[in-house]
């Protein structure tokens, strides 16, 4: 008897370790899903380790934005709300208010943040188009910045888009249209 006893006391003992190494990874993987992801460092633009720019900051306007070795690739970004400018990206002009980030959120091929005032929500989205499927699309060094504005007061509010050119090789815009309550935004002219 205490020899079957000795037999099956490892085998209970795995068991339970397993049985309490699955409980604590669940426990863990439940704990983490609550908290939102904060990368060391935001990509914004990436095609390859040569050209890229990144956020290092918790805040897309709490500095300018660099490549990964720290080396200035500053891209700002304003916007106009009913005649109040405020700044999204980059740290200047410092004497413009930033507008309050209230998300980011970073995947494979996009980086999301949202910006909020009293009257309307702002998404930039940082599209690269990175699809290992499409090996034509995957060659082109392109990234889209997306803005899309909705009214949170179900107004009609004046928006004005500036990108400012500061970066060598993107061109220098500027956009304005109205932000009707749940449309999102229009799209430049091409």
């Amino acid at each position: 008897m205490q020899s079957e006893m000795e037999f099956h006391m490892p085998w209970m003992v795995t068991v339970l370790l397993v049985s309490l190494v699955l409980a604590c990874g669940a426990s863990l993987a439940s704990a983490s899903a609550d908290v939102p992801l904060r990368p060391p460092a935001t990509p914004l633009v990436t095609h390859d380790p040569y050209f890229s720019v990144w956020s290092f900051t918790d805040e897309l306007h709490g500095s300018d934005t660099v490549h990964w070795t720290g080396k200035p690739h500053p891209l700002s970004c304003l916007v106009r709300v009913d005649g109040q400018a405020y700044r999204l990206m980059g740290a200047q002009p410092a004497d413009t208010p930033p507008m309050r980030q209230v998300a980011l959120e970073v995947h494979p091929t996009r980086t999301v943040y949202r910006f909020r005032t009293e009257t309307v929500e702002v998404q930039l989205t940082f599209l690269t188009p990175a699809l290992a499927h499409d090996l034509d699309v995957l060659a082109r060094p392109v990234t889209y910045l997306i803005w899309s504005v909705q009214s949170l007061d179900a107004s009609e509010h004046a928006v004005q888009i500036y990108w400012p050119r500061r970066f060598p090789g993107l061109p220098a815009a500027g956009y304005g249209g109205p932000a009707d309550p749940g449309q999102e935004g229009r799209r430049p002219p091409h």
